[in-house]
């Protein structure tokens, strides 16, 4: 989206349009952006914790995968818990105008998950983030920190920069002459990161790691993005 056609005066601040305009260019040069909110309140924690159980926080270990998904039907408390976690504080009319240049009205929603970093016995390769059935620039990810920051200590993902922009042959052959930049991401309890669809990341050695995921389409693969979500 053209920073320069965005109306911002309906959402914000004239002192916060800098900051806007920035994370709007980083998204679309780096493929993705962190953005301050408020950090969600305890109540809203310990619903998602209830919701699930000691099963958020016991071991877990995977032969394929590097994160569990907890996740639960439509409108079931664990649905609500973790997404009543994931808005809190949020202005999500100015994500999805900022974003996917579309009205709050017009946007789909998947179901959020909360996603654990757990062990694995499989080697960290780079994977991509995408929603099924949506092209870049219809959808986005959201994904935001469970009580403790993210970072390559407890297991958080790294991007490739600019990654999203490459057809899998490119990453390919980029990635086997070490032509790609690899850059650490860390993201505190009141920041959102916010991730283009496609970018590749790759998973720190370590574990413990948790956070709340969902993605925002822009309407235009389907009515609907509920279970098209790809394991990352």
């Amino acid at each position: 989206m053209d920073p320069d056609s965005f109306s911002y005066t309906a959402l914000l601040q004239d002192d916060q349009a800098a900051e806007v305009i920035d994370a709007m260019m980083a998204i679309d040069s780096q493929g993705y952006t962190i953005i301050k909110c408020s950090q969600p309140c305890e109540e809203k924690s310990a619903a998602v914790e209830a919701a699930i159980g000691s099963e958020l926080y016991e071991e877990k270990k995977s032969d394929e995968t590097p994160t569990h998904h907890f996740e639960g039907p439509f409108r079931s408390q664990k649905w609500t818990a973790a997404n009543e976690f994931m808005d809190y504080g949020v202005n999500m009319t100015y994500i999805c105008q900022a974003f996917l240049d579309i009205p709050f009205k017009r946007a789909r929603f998947t179901k959020p998950r909360v996603v654990r970093r757990i062990e694995t016995t499989s080697e960290l390769r780079p994977l991509k983030m995408r929603v099924r059935d949506h092209q870049p620039g219809q959808v986005v990810s959201l994904i935001r920190p469970f009580r403790t920051s993210l970072s390559p200590e407890n297991g958080f993902f790294s991007v490739y920069i600019g990654s999203h922009k490459m057809g899998d042959e490119e990453f390919e052959e980029l990635e086997k002459h070490g032509a790609l930049t690899l850059r650490e991401v860390r993201v505190r309890p009141d920041d959102i990161l916010i991730v283009a669809q496609g970018l590749r990341v790759k998973y720190a050695n370590g574990k413990g790691a948790i956070w709340v995921w969902k993605a925002i389409s822009n309407g235009l693969a389907g009515a609907s993005v509920e279970s098209q979500v790809d394991q990352y």
